[in-house]
């Protein structure tokens, strides 16, 4: 690759990092109770989960800063407070409005008259994600600061991990059940609680809420049914259809260009041409599907999922011993056990194949991509002078698509290289095999 490619590929990335992190200027609403329940993610990991903490702080870091560099601007000792808050919350009919006995004075900063009002004064918690960013320069101090229309394509494919499913055994065990001996007594004990409590009050991520997102913006089903939900379908965009169809556009020219390198043919670089302008045509039709993220709840709605997904991640490994997926030290390999053993009854080791490992790679791949190209705006993309940023840019992101399409064949069974991907008219269905 010669010098100058290099130097039009890092200007491409930088223009790129710059758009991404200047992006919403108002992010949505961080609930009060959302900063506890993430906060085990950075918290020291249970003795032989040094791995698995890892990969799961590595996927918190796509949405949120590092706690305790957050943490540090308020507070002196956050886990001191919350402990003390937790205990405060459940002795706040003898605390009232002054510290007791049972309490030291931190613990009773966090209760006003009987009321535990917040988890802490008040939420800590913010956006600023790595996301696409990381992909494009580890080294770079960028973030993001909002919720974009990328972030409900990773919502639906994580949810394709059974994650909520399995949370909310977990928690409704702790509620009702006792199956699983998981102490009261602890950190662990206090968040499920705040957990259960914010379900209980109707302000957790709710699937009618997910569904309404998915199907609205994505046009997809999400796990269960949408039947109650009536929209029309000047109501439903088809959105994971849309970039399917890019992708697999963009792979196509992938392939073109292999041939033209290989033989110089004049007729397969027109082709190839051809190719760039329907993946334009292909962006701006995402484009228009974002527009419409942009209204109603979209953005909060996807932000509650994706927080109760990652304090559900946590969830389930500070639970593994508990719920006997404790064999396993990766992460993927403690959720799969944990499907088998909470949601079907089984007992052994995952299989091969880790369905979390896989629908992992298609949620990260897929929105990284699908963050940078939405970006900017189609002007740039057609620009001819004095780069071609589409191209440059498709060198950019060969890896990422190559490696999705490889990810989601296994996950669904399609293959994005099928010549029906790259037809005029996107492939509309409102759900998609699920062959792990």
């Amino acid at each position: 690759m010669s010098n100058n490619n290099d130097q039009q590929i890092e200007t491409v990335k930088k223009e790129i990092i710059t758009a991404l992190s200047t992006q919403g200027s108002y992010p949505p609403q961080i609930e009060s109770c959302w900063d506890v329940i993430l906060f085990g993610i950075t918290d020291n990991p249970p003795e032989g989960l040094n791995d698995a903490f890892q990969t799961l702080l590595e996927i918190y870091k796509r949405y949120f800063p590092y706690y305790y560099v957050t943490i540090a601007k308020k507070t002196n000792n956050f886990r001191t407070q919350l402990n003390g808050a937790l205990q405060a919350s459940r002795t706040k009919a003898t605390v009232g409005s002054q510290p007791s006995k049972k309490t030291d004075s931190k613990a009773a900063e966090f209760v006003t008259g009987d009321q535990f009002d917040c988890c802490l004064p008040c939420s800590s918690l913010y956006l600023e994600g790595d996301r696409a960013i990381k992909m494009l320069d580890e080294t770079s101090s960028e973030r993001i600061i909002t919720i974009l229309y990328a972030d409900a394509f990773w919502s639906w494919f994580i949810e394709r991990t059974d994650i909520d499913r399995i949370a909310g055994n977990i928690l409704s065990d702790l509620e009702f059940g006792g199956k699983f001996p998981i102490l009261y007594d602890n950190l662990v004990g206090g968040i499920s609680q705040i957990m259960i409590n914010e379900i209980n009050k109707g302000v957790s991520s709710r699937r009618r809420q997910r569904t309404a997102v998915s199907l609205k913006m994505l046009g997809m089903k999400t796990d269960g049914s949408y039947s109650d939900l009536k929209l029309s379908e000047m109501q439903i965009t088809p959105g994971m259809s849309i970039a399917l169809q890019l992708i697999a556009k963009i792979e196509n020219f992938y392939n073109y260009r292999r041939v033209v390198q290989t033989i110089e043919a004049i007729a397969q670089k027109k082709e190839s041409q051809q190719t760039l302008a329907s993946i334009r045509t292909s962006i701006e039709l995402l484009r228009r599907s974002a527009e419409k993220f942009r209204t109603g709840t979209n953005a909060h709605n996807t932000l509650a999922s994706i927080v109760w997904k990652l304090a559900g991640f946590w969830l389930v490994l500070v639970t593994s011993k508990e719920t006997g997926a404790s064999q396993q030290s990766r992460f993927e390999d403690i959720l799969d056990s944990a499907r088998n053993t909470i949601l079907f009854n089984k007992i052994g080791a995952p299989s091969e194949k880790s369905k979390t490992k896989i629908y992992l790679d298609c949620a990260n791949d897929l929105t990284d991509f699908i963050l940078c190209v939405l970006t900017k705006d189609e002007t740039y993309w057609k620009t001819q002078s004095p780069i071609d940023n589409l191209k440059i840019f498709l060198d950019i992101v060969e890896p990422l698509v190559e490696h999705f399409i490889a990810s989601f064949r296994e996950a669904t069974g399609i293959d994005l290289t099928d010549k029906k991907w790259i037809t005029d008219d996107p492939v509309v269905s409102h759900d998609l095999p699920n062959k792990l």
